[in-house]
């Protein structure tokens, strides 16, 4: 199938989504399909977040045309659906989401909820495109973050290439 090309929608409140925990970002010693999500979560605090809550609350929430890409995996012991790409925009949502319930990460997140109220559907209708498996997301992640518009570090770059000739039998040049 592909990446699906129908918008689907899933909710923060009720944790319909999850941060990937063995996303290269992370670094190789702090990823692994064990890694909880609060421990995901403290781990992508420092990746401008808050740059993206403003902008949701500024431009009237999520735009659809940038949608997560997920996976349907299990992770611990349960069926979940899983950010392989955009897990700063759901990181984001999330931080903002316990800010506005009270649990603020820190001051920064308690000034962003008290400066707006959050557009309607924010936390409750994030758009999401399900592939079938993640090699099917392989290639717009290479493009996106190894050669692309919102490059990762080199060390981050390297740990996916790294990954993909050492699980997916590909070559550098591939």
């Amino acid at each position: 199938m592909a990446i699906s090309t129908k918008v689907e929608y899933a909710s923060v409140v009720n944790d319909e989504l999850c941060l990937d925990p063995t996303n290269p970002r992370l670094g190789r010693s702090n990823t692994g399909r064990e890694v909880s999500q609060e421990r995901v979560l403290d781990l992508v605090k420092n990746w401008t977040l808050d740059e993206l809550a403003v902008s949701f609350l500024e431009n009237g929430g999520f735009w659809t045309h940038e949608a997560v890409l997920v996976v349907e995996e299990e992770l611990y012991g349960e069926t979940c659906l899983v950010v392989v790409e955009g897990n700063r925009r759901l990181a984001a949502l999330k931080y903002l989401h316990n800010a506005y319930e009270g649990r603020p990460a820190s001051r920064k997140w308690r000034e962003i909820a008290a400066s707006a109220q959050p557009p309607e559907g924010l936390f409750t209708e994030v758009p999401y495109l399900k592939a079938d498996t993640r090699d099917e997301i392989l290639g717009f992640l290479g493009f996106r973050h190894v050669t692309g518009i919102k490059e990762w570090k080199p060390a981050e770059k390297a740990g996916f290439i790294a990954r993909l000739i050492d699980q997916e039998g590909l070559t550098y040049g591939q």
